[in-house]
């Protein structure tokens, strides 16, 4: 019997998830979530009736796991390929990628929140199709500051952008001491886990398969940091053409 595996096409923390099920060809059912609307559903799914509940959720028999780090240690163990855990040096590592993505979710959902555009592609084209592009952008901007406050998003993401570059200098000091490929030598839940903050701050829908709107991209994208941390974004692109 394949998992089920509840995920936002758009969520860094899915992605991860999704490519370490992938990596290690486990099976499974993919069922999109609907942010607010699909509360109800995710809270009886995985019965936490009480604070906050998030995607991406593995359902795999008796075993419910809540978050993509779990996730892909499941893949590790249950799936097949080469290991992504127990790499000396990674731990670090995936704790740099969990602060860098909580930065850039900082620095970025103010900048949806201003971009009608970026708003309404949160809304699924059924439920836009009905409510129309002004009050969609409307019901996005909601579950946006929803989500800025079940975060503790401030509305001035000066801070947070700086914490997000700082990621992304220690990433490139990690890759230049794993030789450049890899940041430990070799490929590595971290090296996932990084690309995302990468591609957090410096979208692009490599291959199609970040599954990033354009109205994102377009808000995010920062021709500063592009410049700046070019090797970065070659690096994330090539990681993906190699492995995912």
């Amino acid at each position: 019997m394949s998992a089920t595996l509840i995920s936002l096409s758009y969520s860094p923390w899915s992605e991860k998830a999704r490519w370490a099920l992938d990596h290690h060809g486990v099976a499974y059912r993919r069922v999109a979530y609907q942010p607010m609307l699909g509360e109800p559903r995710l809270r009886w799914r995985t019965k936490r009736f009480r604070g906050n509940v998030s995607v991406p959720v593995l359902i795999a028999g008796d075993e419910v796991l809540t978050d993509s780090l779990a996730i892909a240690q499941y893949a590790d163990r249950m799936g097949q390929g080469a290991p992504l855990f127990g790499h000396a040096g990674m731990d670090p590592l995936v704790e740099l990628a969990d602060r860098g993505l909580s930065a850039a979710r900082a620095a970025g959902l103010p900048k949806v929140l201003d971009a009608p555009d970026a708003l309404r592609e949160l809304v699924p084209r059924g439920v836009s199709k009905v409510l129309g592009r002004g009050l969609s952008a409307k019901v996005a901007a909601f579950g946006v500051r929803r989500t800025m406050r079940k975060y503790g998003v401030d509305r001035e993401p000066a801070a947070a952008a700086k914490a997000l570059r700082g990621c992304l200098e220690a990433t490139e000091a990690a890759l230049a001491a794993g030789g450049g490929d890899y940041v430990v030598g070799t490929f590595s839940y971290a090296d996932i886990a990084l690309a995302q903050v990468v591609n957090q701050s410096l979208p692009t829908d490599a291959m199609g398969k970040l599954r990033l709107s354009d109205a994102y991209r377009e808000v995010c994208f920062s021709d500063e940091l592009a410049e700046r941390f070019s090797g970065l974004m070659s690096w994330r692109d090539g990681l993906i053409a190699k492995h995912r």
